[in-house]
């Protein structure tokens, strides 16, 4: 009986003995540290040939590539991130970067590159540009050597590999915390001791803190020295400190000609070679101007050719009477689709130096370029004319300006403030404001239009670099009952006559502050205007003059009244 109870009591030792084991390995398995080390490849989500990039402090969708030891990073990269300035041109497959003073390019696999059409010694040991087709997508994309970019780009990089990766800082005004580590501390995937280990962080080694709040397992986040985002035991590291990001790169100075005086600019229509002798009415009519801008040149096809109605006697007679003459280029051939020329490097770069050249030929003071058929899709490319256009005028010392409508939202594509770091003068054209039937009947250039035209102008415009624009005519808007009215563009004088003929006496309308005026004409149909005059132009002075604008502009010479010109001068000097 006793061994028996023996034999029972030691069966019932090991019993408890077997079921504690279990126990402890089940607790051991669940609550000391995992040691298996995750794979970094799958983390970093790249696969052979491919660099992952972290952006300052996040793992980017972006990849690199690596091609003969070299590190290649999306152009599209670049040019959101760190220098907007870096252009690709996917019809003719080239890469363009200017500077103030450079237009650099270089095409796919080729080492050498160019500087102002020269070629120049690669110091990069590799092609500036390479296509690499897209896993995702399928298609060739652009990417550029991480070492141009750097040195043309502010950002900082560090390479690591196993896998290839590059950390990248660019973000200048920022600050971080940064830890030492205090002990040798795993670096886990997740906020828990079972998640897998992506690197073993030794005592000493420096990591950015991204949120050093524990949560309830004393597990903070951090980015390790290699780029590695995860989590640790916050109990593993020292206090936090504070510091910023810093770079050696210098960013390029844009300078600007600007006049020593108030901009007083009209708007010549000249529509052929015989017109320039219109010139001799323009400067007998007491025009009080410094600067003409006759428009000369065409874009007159997608290649980048010019039509050319310069002469060297209007820009003598011009010159003769103090005024400076910026020729204008507009986009308004049938032959021409602005788009195409603009987003083809070829065709682009023929229009600038076709431009330069009848500038340079003509001894002309400047260029005004007023392209208004520029669609949302070649916005990019437009910029990028202007800022072409810029190194060749800044070279031959003409100023360069540009014509924008005021800001509505459906051209915000024009992106004036690009304009305005590189171009001389932003001329804002403060009319038009009820134009075709779609819009109308309205004014053409209320107060209020100009005080807006002048409040979006500020935001994206330096003051010094601001002209606005005003009109010298207004729109007679006709219809029958029941009918669209359809606009009739009239002269100041012309105008006047007009309602004075039909014996009426226009009225002062406070919503537009222009004088307003409706009769039924002979045909039957009604007729209304916003009358310009002087008086109202008077009010559009002050509202510029106050705005501490570079100066004023008029569209067009011949359409004014000509006690405008007294107003000019009383107003402007």
């Amino acid at each position: 009986m006793k061994k028996t109870v023996r034999v029972l009591v030691i069966i019932t030792l090991v019993l408890v003995l077997m079921v504690g084991a279990v126990i402890a390995f089940i607790m051991y398995r669940r609550y000391s540290p995992g040691k298996t080390h995750g794979d970094l490849t799958s983390y970093f989500g790249v696969s052979e040939g491919q660099v992952a990039i972290v952006l300052q402090d996040e793992l980017s969708e972006y990849k690199g590539v690596k091609k003969d030891g070299h590190i290649y990073i999306p152009v599209s990269l670049v040019s959101e991130h760190f220098n907007d300035k870096f252009y690709w041109d996917n019809n003719d497959l080239v890469l363009v970067l200017t500077t103030p003073t450079e237009i650099i390019t270089a095409t796919d696999g080729r080492t050498k590159y160019s500087i102002n059409d020269k070629n120049v010694k690669n110091e990069f040991g590799c092609p500036v540009v390479i296509l690499n087709e897209n896993s995702s997508t399928g298609e060739h994309e652009a990417y550029v050597s991480i070492e141009f970019a750097e040195y043309y780009s502010p950002f900082e990089y560090q390479a690591f590999e196993n896998p290839d990766r590059v950390l990248i800082n660019y973000n200048f005004d920022v600050t971080a915390q940064y830890a030492e580590a205090t002990k040798d501390v795993p670096l886990r995937k997740l906020a828990g001791i079972k998640s897998d280990i992506l690197e073993d962080v030794k005592k000493g080694d420096r990591v950015m803190v991204l949120d050093g709040n524990e949560d309830g397992y004393g597990f903070i986040k951090i980015m390790s020295g290699s780029g590695v985002i995860g989590y640790a035991r916050g109990d593993s590291f020292g206090a936090t400190k504070e510091e910023g990001f810093t770079t050696d790169y210098v960013a390029p100075e844009y300078s600007h000609t600007l006049m020593d005086e108030t901009v007083k600019l009209g708007f010549h229509q000249v529509a052929s070679v015989y017109a320039n002798s219109d010139i001799d009415t323009v400067l007998a009519n007491g025009t009080d101007i410094n600067v003409i801008c006759p428009t000369w040149f065409q874009s007159s096809d997608n290649n980048g050719n010019i039509q050319s109605f310069a002469e060297y006697d209007y820009v003598d007679k011009a010159h003769n009477a103090g005024i400076q003459v910026w020729g204008l280029c507009d986009d308004f051939s049938n032959d021409n689709k602005i788009g195409k020329v603009l987003s083809s490097t070829s065709s682009r770069k023929k229009l600038e130096k076709n431009l330069v050249s009848e500038a340079i030929k003509y001894s002309l003071d400047g260029l005004n370029i007023d392209f208004e058929y520029v669609t949302s899709e070649n916005g990019i490319d437009f910029v990028q004319f202007i800022r072409e256009l810029s190194v060749m005028c800044r070279k031959y010392e003409l100023v360069l300006s540009i014509d924008n409508y005021p800001l509505p939202m459906y051209t915000a594509h024009y992106n004036r403030t690009a304009q305005a770091e590189v171009a001389d003068y932003i001329i804002t054209m403060a009319y038009d404001e009820y134009v075709s039937q779609e819009d109308g009947p309205g004014p053409n250039s209320s107060l209020t239009y100009v005080n807006d035209a002048i409040a979006g102008a500020k935001q994206e415009i330096p003051d010094e670099q601001s002209i606005i624009a005003l009109p010298l005519y207004c729109r007679f808007w006709a219809g029958k009952k029941n009918k669209v009215p359809t606009p009739e563009t009239y002269g100041m004088k012309q105008s006047y006559d007009i309602v004075a003929n039909h014996g009426i006496n226009p009225e002062w309308d406070e919503a537009t502050s222009l004088y307003y005026a409706t009769y039924e004409g002979s045909d039957g149909k009604t007729y209304q205007v916003w009358l310009e005059t002087v008086d109202t132009l008077e009010l559009k002075f002050a509202a510029v003059k106050d705005s501490n604008a570079a100066g004023v502009a008029f569209w067009k010479l011949g359409l004014e009244d000509s006690d405008v010109w007294n107003s000019v001068k009383k107003s402007f000097g």
